[in-house]
């Protein structure tokens, strides 16, 4: 039989979000397996099932599993469209031109897992095209805090690290909460725009309109805290007193620009902004350098008394991402928070405060060479090393809510990792390749700018 290659190719990267290479524990987790016009791939944290829509591999009626790796491998490098597909005994044999390769077929019966986590046919949730928009705009990378992920409730997704919080509204259906991974959810955005929606047991499963089914094992969402999340952001609802206006597109890339010369804040890379009536100056400097720009409103705001800010570049840079519309939210005793809004959602973020006594790197002395004294032995270093513990700093990032314990912290983390040891290692896909390929996050930010993460700013010091 003749297979289209493109139509295989595609099929087997939809799945590769459940293929684990290496040392997996989980037998079958390295594999392709065919059963009933359907490719699926499992690795205990997620499960992709997708169509084959290959006429030759449907009417030759094709069953069996195969290693990822090479299967995936060899059909992505192979020359031509067709594919000549020949099933042996205990091998398939692959032919494109005068090339030809031979996949041994996986002995045991692998659909058997499929089969008790399949989702039932009569009871998908239909959800509206803007669940997924919500699962982008709540999405958090890097997010160490022991809540990381996304929580999902019928009606609302939110997120947070505790200096962030994101919440998007939707018209929903009728299912249980549930919270997943933010690596996972960024697995499932790559599928594209989801349709259904069903929970079994631990999974959540998702499907979208070309029938592909795509399954997350869901974590322990009675932990999650929604309805403190949920008091905070009432309490930071705007007042009449409240400073609003929308923010010019010019000003992040203003704050893009100095992020070269970021002022260093505790733990956070940070800019300066002074905000009144006529401009935003934004500012900062190093000992290498200072900079400042002045950016105009676009649209005239109302009238105020000018006030400075100190702001995490990458969290700033997310907010606006979200959205250019803002209100300045006052804590009686901390710094000032921003709230950043749409009609479906809001992104609650802190602001960072500098004590009297705390100096910016260039406002620091500048360090003088000093004379090189005897040296220590290699022994007394080690012993330093050994005995001189690092102090541990206190964010100037004022938390919005009480964090857990250092205890429940742990307990939450090793949970979390338990859950989600496993995760798939992804096959390298040829950069290369004349095909399709899903968008890295930096192209869908492109192309969608409510869907991306934080931006990274590189240390320029």
């Amino acid at each position: 039989m003749n297979v289209k290659r493109t139509e295989l190719l595609k099929a087997l990267k939809q799945c590769l979000p459940g293929i684990e290479n290496g040392n997996s524990v989980l037998e079958g987790a390295d594999l392709f397996v065919f059963s009933n016009g359907y490719v699926h791939s499992y690795n205990d944290v997620i499960s992709v099932s997708v169509p084959v829509k290959s006429e030759g591999l449907l009417s030759g009626g094709i069953e069996g599993a195969v290693r990822a790796e090479e299967f995936y491998g060899i059909i992505n490098k192979f020359n031509g469209d067709l594919i000549e597909f020949i099933v042996a005994d205990d091998k398939w044999i692959l032919k494109s031109g005068k090339a030809k390769a031979e996949l041994t077929l996986m002995a045991g019966d692998f659909s058997e897992r499929f089969e008790k986590i399949t989702p039932e046919k009569k009871k998908w949730l239909e959800i509206s095209p803007e669940f997924t928009q919500g699962l982008g705009i709540c999405r958090m990378s890097n997010n160490k805090n022991a809540i990381s992920g996304l929580f999902v409730t019928s009606k609302d997704i939110v997120s947070s690290d505790g200096f962030q919080i994101n919440y998007f509204k939707y018209k929903g259906a009728d299912f249980e909460n549930f919270w997943i991974s933010d690596a996972s959810a960024g697995e499932l955005l790559k599928v594209g725009v989801l349709t259904h929606i069903q929970l079994k047991g631990t999974w959540a499963h998702f499907k979208t309109a070309d029938n592909t089914t795509f399954s997350i094992k869901t974590l322990q969402a009675e932990k999650w805290p929604y309805e403190k999340i949920l008091e905070v952001l009432n309490a930071h609802k705007k007042t009449k007193i409240s400073v609003a206006a929308t923010f010019p597109k010019e000003l992040f890339d203003a704050i893009d620009r100095a992020s070269s010369f970021y002022l260093d804040i505790s733990d956070s890379k940070a800019v300066r902004l002074s905000i009144s009536p006529k401009r935003i100056m934004v500012s900062a400097e190093r000992i290498a350098g200072k900079f400042e720009e002045r950016v105009a409103w676009k649209d005239e705001p109302p009238q105020f008394s000018t006030f400075e800010l100190y702001v995490d570049i990458n969290m700033i840079l997310f907010a606006a991402r979200r959205s250019m519309s803002f209100y300045i939210h006052e804590v009686e005793g901390n710094a000032p928070r921003m709230i950043f809004t749409t009609e479906n959602s809001t992104h609650l973020m802190a602001t960072l405060s500098i004590d009297d006594t705390e100096k910016t790197e260039a406002q620091k002395p500048e360090k003088k060479p000093v004379k090189a004294e005897k040296a220590e032995t290699k022994k007394e270093n080690e012993v330093k090393k050994e005995t001189v513990k690092p102090e541990k700093k206190k964010s100037n990032v004022p938390a919005m809510y009480e964090e857990p314990t250092e205890e429940e912290q742990a307990e939450a983390v090793r949970e979390n990792l338990d859950s989600q040891k496993r995760r798939s290692k992804k096959n390298k896909v040829d950069e290369d390749d004349e095909l399709d390929t899903f968008p890295t996050e930096d192209e869908e930010d492109e192309d969608d700018p409510d869907m991306g993460d934080e931006e990274e700013i590189e240390d320029d010091d």
